[in-house]
C-alpha cells in the first residue's frame, strides 16, 4: 500500500498512533517510516531488480511502493549502501555470468 501511515496502520490493528510508534521506536529500533522503507526495498524492489533487471528504476520505485524515485533512492542508498543502478549493474553482472 503507497498509502500507507502510521494512522492507517494503528487503526487496522485497532490501537492509537502513540503506542505503534513507541513499538516500532522502542521495541524495534527504528522508525515506522524506515521500517516500511526497508520492507519495501528488501521484499519488492530487490525482487523486482533480479526477476527483471530492465526494468526502470522509476517502475521499481512505484511498483514497490514509494511515491518518488527520489525517496526511493534515498531510502535504498540508506539500507544497501549503493545506489539503485549501481545494485542493478551488479544483478545484471550475476546475470551475465550464468
Amino acid at each position: 500500500n503507497p498509502d500507507l501511515t502510521l494512522d492507517k496502520l494503528a487503526a487496522e490493528c485497532g490501537t492509537n498512533r502513540t503506542y505503534l510508534s513507541e513499538l516500532f521506536n522502542r521495541g524495534l529500533n527504528i522508525g515506522f517510516t524506515d521500517f516500511v522503507n526497508n520492507y519495501r526495498i528488501d521484499t519488492v524492489a530487490v525482487k523486482l531488480m533480479k526477476e527483471y533487471p530492465y526494468m526502470s528504476v522509476g517502475d521499481i520505485a512505484i511498483r514497490s511502493g514509494f511515491g518518488s524515485v527520489a525517496t526511493f533512492r534515498r531510502a535504498f542508498i540508506r539500507r544497501k549502501g549503493v545506489t539503485p543502478r549501481q545494485f542493478k549493474a551488479a544483478v545484471l553482472r550475476q546475470e551475465d555470468k550464468k
